[in-house]
C-alpha cells in the first residue's frame, strides 16, 4: 500500500546548454517548497553549470556497476579528445560506454557500429540505462526537455512503466518535432507559445496535453531592477537620443549538424560588414557587437560608434537598453523580443528553418544583406511591428510548477 504521507519523488534528465538554465529555476523553485524529492541526471556539459549553481546530481558514472566490462572498454575507446574543463573523463567514459553497449545490445555489434560511424552520439537511445536509473532512484514523475537520446530514453521508459512525464520545450521545437509531436510521448509538454502549441497539435498532439507555460529560463527578464540598470547603462555610454543596434552573433557551421544543409561560415562576418557600413552612413547610429560564446572571430572596434560587448557584460540589461536586435537565429533575438525589442533576423542561414522568428511574426526577416538598412529604418520609423502573442515573462516557473503538481496527483 502506498503511504500517503511519503514525498512523491520527480526526476530531471537533462542535457546542458539551454536545456540545463530551463531546468534549473523549476529545481530551486521546488526546492524551496520541500514537497517533493527531487533527483537530476546531469549530462554531459550539464554537470560544469549545475556544479556552478550548486545543484547536486548524478551522472551516467553513479550507475556503473562492476559487470559492466564491457561497457567500460567501450567508453576508453570512444572517450578521444575529451576536454575534461568541460565533462570529466570518468563521466565522458561510463556516457559513452553505457549508450553505446545498449546499442550493441538492441542492435547487435555491426548495427551498432554503422550507426554510430554515421551519426555518432546522435545515435544514442540508452534505454538499458535509464531503466537502471528508474530501478535505483524510483520516480513517480520524470522530467526532461526536448533533446533526443537520454532524455527520449528517459521519457519512453516511464511511458513502458506508466510513470507520469513532462516535456519541457525551450523554444520552438521544430528539430524535436518527430518525437516530442507524438501522440502519448509524455502525459503533458510545456511549450512558451501558441505558435509553437500549434504546431505540434497539427503534428498529432491534443490541445489539453500542450500547456502554453513560456520558457523559465526567461522569468529573469521580469527582474523589476532591469529598467532601471538599463537606463543607467545608457546613460553611461552616451545612447541617449541614439538609436542603439546589438548584433548578436553566432557561428554558421558549413553543414548543419542535423539536416546536412549546406551553410556559409562567413555569412556572420559578411552581416557585420555591413554593419559597419550603415554606421558609418548613419550619425545617430550607434552599434554594439555581441559575440556568440562559440564564435572565435576577432572584431576591431577601432571605427567611431561600435562597441564589444563582453561575455561578461550582463546580457538582460544589454537588451533592455538597446533598441534593436540584429540576430540569425540566437536566442537572444527571443529574449530582446520578450523584452519588447524590434528584432531584425538574417533569414539567409541554414537555422532559419529551425527558427522561424519571422514567420511568427517576432521579427523582420531580411532576406539578403543589401536589404538590412531599409529594415532597420523600417523599424525606427514604426513601418514593421511585431505581431506575435508572446506569454508575459515571469510567470513561467511557476506554470510549469502547476503542471507538474496536477501530474503528481493524478
Amino acid at each position: 500500500m502506498n503511504d500517503p504521507h511519503k514525498k512523491k519523488s520527480i526526476l530531471f534528465v537533462t542535457y546542458g546548454a539551454g536545456h540545463v538554465n530551463m531546468i534549473i529555476p523549476v529545481w530551486r523553485s521546488l526546492q524551496k517548497r520541500n514537497q517533493y524529492k527531487l533527483n537530476l541526471i546531469g549530462l554531459t556539459n550539464a554537470g560544469k553549470v549545475l556544479q556552478k549553481s550548486g545543484i547536486p546530481y548524478y551522472g551516467f558514472k553513479d550507475f556503473m556497476k562492476d559487470a559492466d566490462v564491457e561497457a567500460l572498454e567501450w567508453g576508453k575507446k570512444l572517450a578521444t579528445d575529451v576536454d575534461e574543463n568541460i565533462v570529466p573523463y570518468e563521466e565522458t567514459v561510463a556516457y559513452l560506454g553505457l549508450s553505446y553497449f545498449d546499442m550493441v545490445e538492441r542492435l547487435g555489434a555491426d548495427k551498432a557500429a554503422a550507426q554510430y560511424s554515421r551519426l555518432g552520439r546522435q545515435a544514442f537511445l540508452p534505454l538499458s540505462v535509464m531503466n537502471r536509473i528508474f530501478e535505483d532512484l524510483k520516480p513517480d514523475l520524470v522530467i526532461t526537455t526536448s533533446s533526443p537520446r537520454a532524455e527520449r530514453a528517459a521519457i519512453m521508459t516511464a511511458g513502458k512503466l506508466n510513470i507520469p512525464s513532462l516535456c519541457l520545450v525551450d523554444l520552438f521545437g521544430l528539430l524535436e518535432i518527430t518525437w516530442v509531436g507524438q501522440p502519448g510521448y509524455s502525459n503533458r509538454v510545456c511549450v512558451m507559445s501558441d505558435y509553437v502549441k500549434n504546431i505540434l497539435i497539427d503534428a498529432g498532439r491534443s490541445p489539453e496535453e500542450v500547456i502554453v507555460t513560456g520558457n523559465p529560463v526567461f522569468d529573469r527578464l521580469a527582474s523589476p531592477e532591469l529598467a532601471r540598470q538599463a537606463e543607467v547603462l545608457r546613460k553611461e555610454r552616451g545612447w541617449n537620443n541614439k538609436t542603439v543596434i546589438l548584433w548578436a552573433s553566432q557561428a554558421e557551421p558549413s553543414i548543419h549538424p542535423v539536416t546536412g544543409k549546406q551553410g556559409d561560415p562567413d555569412l556572420p562576418r559578411k552581416i557585420e560588414k555591413e554593419l559597419f557600413h550603415l554606421i558609418d552612413q548613419n550619425k545617430d547610429w550607434r552599434l554594439v557587437v555581441r559575440l556568440h560564446p562559440s564564435d572565435n572571430a576577432r572584431i576591431s572596434n577601432k571605427m567611431d560608434r561600435v562597441e564589444i560587448s563582453p561575455l561578461s557584460e550582463d546580457l538582460a540589461t544589454l537588451l533592455k537598453a538597446v533598441d534593436i536586435v540584429v540576430t540569425i537565429a540566437s536566442t537572444v533575438g527571443l529574449e530582446g523580443a520578450l523584452l519588447g525589442k524590434s528584432i531584425l533576423t538574417m533569414d539567409m542561414s541554414l537555422f532559419t528553418p529551425d527558427a522561424p522568428f519571422a514567420k511568427m511574426g517576432l521579427s523582420k526577416g531580411i532576406p539578403n544583406l543589401k536589404d538590412l538598412g531599409e529594415g532597420i529604418k523600417d523599424v525606427i520609423d514604426g513601418r514593421w511591428r511585431s505581431t506575435a502573442p508572446l506569454p508575459p515573462v515571469g510567470q513561467a516557473t511557476d506554470k510549469v510548477i502547476q503542471v507538474i503538481d496536477h501530474l503528481c496527483q493524478e
